[in-house]
């Protein structure tokens, strides 16, 4: 699978919060900030709104990780996803969200692209690269994000 180059609106939203921060299809924000209060919690799910060619956020497979990856279309209560790391799919709209990545976000990504994802934060913005990681156990790289995910 080839790895799909990043564009300046991902940098853009790497460095800014893209999307006003605004989460959908999940009622805790990836970067692990308290939920909702339980009354809240119990509301359906919001229908996210999403747009061709937008950076967003989604559940591989409908499992517990976001990936970030790029709407492609949008139907009848699904998106289809392209994935920065390649894969595609069209999924429920409640597994996409606005991405909402930035510096300071922890994450977990596929070190030196071995397989074992470790948690770290993204601590700047790489032009190249996508963003740079500082792992939890003090080492630090140049990764693409779509080598990356959030719970």
């Amino acid at each position: 699978m080839t790895t799909t180059r990043f564009t300046s609106a991902f940098i853009a939203c790497l460095a800014a919060a893209c999307g006003g921060g605004a989460t959908t299809g999940s009622s805790a924000p990836a970067t692990g900030a308290a939920q909702a209060a339980p009354a809240e919690a119990a509301a359906p799910a919001a229908t996210p709104t999403v747009a061709v060619g937008q950076p967003v956020l989604a559940r591989f497979r409908g499992g517990k990780f976001w990936f970030a990856g790029r709407v492609e279309s949008v139907g009848s209560g699904t998106v289809a996803v392209a994935y920065l790391d390649g894969f595609r799919e069209t999924l429920p709209a409640a597994n996409v969200r606005q991405f909402d990545w930035r510096v300071g976000t922890r994450l977990e990504c596929n070190w030196k692209r071995r397989g074992a994802f470790y948690p770290g934060r993204i601590v700047a913005v790489d032009g190249q690269a996508g963003a740079q990681i500082a792992y939890d156990d003090g080492d630090r790289e140049n990764i693409n994000i779509g080598f990356c995910r959030t719970r």
